[in-house]
């Protein structure tokens, strides 16, 4: 009996230590929410940055006007929301969307622009110079070479006002790396990438469609004070004298007009072969335009001619920017991949 109360009086201790540690404690809900929101707390928060509406609403107006200067159809792009969120969030994994890539200088994380069908070929329609409403016949196809090229360079001219409106805050810089529709979107590195994402419509014909913007919030977050504050309108009084004066000193700025004739092409063997007298052949006739152009920029098409001995420049037409478009379109369309 001695031996049984001697062996259930030690257990008693074993029991007790036992007992004695802590249990392992979780956080309430409450203060699981604080401590997320302290650790997002150095992110960008798009309800707190009211600036970045504005900045995405100029980027829509001015790149309205730029498309519309390539088209007789009005062509409208009007921001519809900004929020931030992965792109596995949106409906853009199919082959119906063409995911445009650029990539920004020292920062892991790209740039894209979506492109759904619809916007493509509305956007085909208004700048090749439909003018009726009907719908386009479409089949279920991949994108040809000719459509890549096409987004790419609509993605591009909202990239350069992109730019433009983001130069006041950081001086970014981002180059194109390459065009895929978005089936090709599930196997890639920045599906699970937060984005500042930008939706923004598309209204041509009474028909709209989607563009979309999607900006590395890594990129952003460091100038979140920035986005912060809105930018106020102040009425000032306007000076009308200075703003005369400023007027008539810019008109009267002198500048270098050139007319330019088309060039040829040479190799380095034939160049270190000219002589002194040797006629070389221009590919361009008599009869042919040339560009009268002024600071790079060509203002108009002109004729060559002859009056008193001079050479003389007759301005004919203004330069048609379509026709620049198609060609650089052409141009790209050989190296794009489907």
């Amino acid at each position: 009996m001695s031996l049984s109360q001697t062996s259930t009086t030690q257990a008693k201790p074993n029991q007790t230590s036992a007992s004695t540690h802590p249990p392992e404690l979780s956080l309430p809900p409450v203060l699981n929410q604080a401590t997320t929101g302290l650790l997002s707390a150095s992110e960008l928060s798009v309800d707190r940055s009211p600036r970045l509406h504005t900045i995405f609403d100029n980027l829509c107006v001015l790149t309205s006007q730029q498309l519309m200067s390539l088209s007789h159809t009005p062509i409208e792009l009007t921001l519809e929301r900004v929020w931030s969120g992965q792109m596995q969030d949106i409906n853009i994994s199919d082959s119906d969307h063409i995911i445009v890539q650029f990539e920004i200088q020292s920062c892991q994380e790209p740039i894209y622009f979506s492109i759904d069908r619809p916007a493509l070929f509305l956007l085909i329609e208004a700048l090749l110079g439909a003018t009726s409403s009907p719908r386009p016949y479409t089949t279920e196809r991949n994108f040809t070479s000719l459509e890549l090229a096409f987004a790419q360079q609509i993605a591009k001219k909202i990239l350069c006002q992109f730019h433009q409106q983001f130069s006041s805050i950081t001086d970014m810089t981002s180059t194109f790396k390459q065009s895929f529709t978005g089936n090709e979107l599930e196997n890639g590195d920045h599906v699970n990438t937060v984005f500042l994402t930008a939706n923004i419509a598309l209204d041509v014909f009474g028909r709209t469609a989607q563009v979309r913007v999607f900006l590395p919030l890594s990129v952003l977050s460091p100038y979140k004070s920035s986005f912060a504050v809105e930018t106020a309108d102040t009425n000032e009084v306007v000076d009308k004298v200075w703003t005369d004066h400023i007027k008539n000193q810019f008109a009267s700025s002198e500048v270098e007009c050139q007319a330019i004739l088309e060039g040829g092409q040479l190799c380095l063997s034939q160049i270190a072969q000219l002589k002194v007298g040797q006629v070389l052949q221009l590919n361009v006739e008599a009869g042919n335009s040339i560009k009268l152009n002024c600071e790079g920029k060509t203002l108009f098409m002109s004729k060559l001619g002859q009056s008193n001995g001079v050479f003389t420049v007759k301005v004919t037409e203004f330069p048609q920017p379509q026709k620049t478009l198609l060609e650089t379109i052409l141009t790209e369309s050989k190296n794009a991949t489907i």
